[in-house]
């Protein structure tokens, strides 16, 4: 670890113990998640998958990482185009954005995880989720990916020799298809005015409904 990764590993440590000790808001958390480093750290209560009744209450996990760069300077075309895909989604032009903000794809290799993150291992997260944040600088999305060549060496790939052709399966296709997906999490309406004139979320209004149809929309 270089003095820069260091000095930025303090700070982030520092901020942590504020958030968590309750000194700080919500959107500076997000905000500090959405900065760029060469060491790659997410720690905090992000998803609400958890929680079945409303989906507001969040629960803590830890990403940590360090990105690599080629990979990363192969995939910034994705991110630099999300209004173009903004622009093109199949609804009417009220409820599309003017202003999406061109988002970060890293590509990391995992180090280490805990927290909410049991179950089927992620490959791929694209954070925050705070509303206010998306609109003010967009999301910042995070390939792991030491973790999905491993799940395509080991499990997608058996699965596709015994169902179909093994020419038509490569690793770059399965990437882009978890990038892809990644990337329409940050469009589509996030903030939205209800028929009463008052602005609300679609998170906030579909509450418990909302994580599973927003993996459908990405999809």
């Amino acid at each position: 670890m270089n003095k820069l990764q260091s000095v930025q590993l303090q700070a982030l440590k520092k901020r942590r113990k504020t958030w968590l000790q309750g000194k700080c808001f919500r959107k500076e958390r997000s905000q500090a998640y959405a900065d760029d480093s060469k060491l790659d750290v997410t720690i905090g209560p992000y998803e609400t998958y958890e929680d079945a009744l409303f989906g507001f209450k969040a629960t803590f996990e830890a990403f940590i990482g360090v990105r690599d760069d080629k990979a990363t300077a192969q995939l910034k075309l994705l991110g630099d185009h999300l209004q173009v895909l903004e622009k093109n989604l199949p609804m009417d032009n009220i409820y599309k954005s003017e202003d999406v903000t061109a988002a970060p794809i890293r590509v990391i290799q995992l180090l280490y995880n805990a927290g909410d993150v049991k179950g089927p291992q992620t490959v791929a997260f694209n954070l925050p989720n705070d509303e206010r944040i998306v609109k003010d600088r967009g999301t910042s999305m995070v390939m792991l990916k030491n973790v999905s060549e491993t799940k395509f060496k080991l499990i997608l790939k058996p699965i596709a020799d015994v169902c179909i052709m093994e020419e038509f399966v490569d690793f770059e296709s399965f990437c882009t298809h978890t990038i892809c997906h990644e990337c329409c999490h940050g469009i589509g309406p996030h903030t939205i005015t209800l028929l009463n004139g008052q602005k609300s979320t679609v998170r906030l209004e579909l509450q418990e409904l909302h994580s599973s149809l927003e993996e459908a929309k990405a999809d």
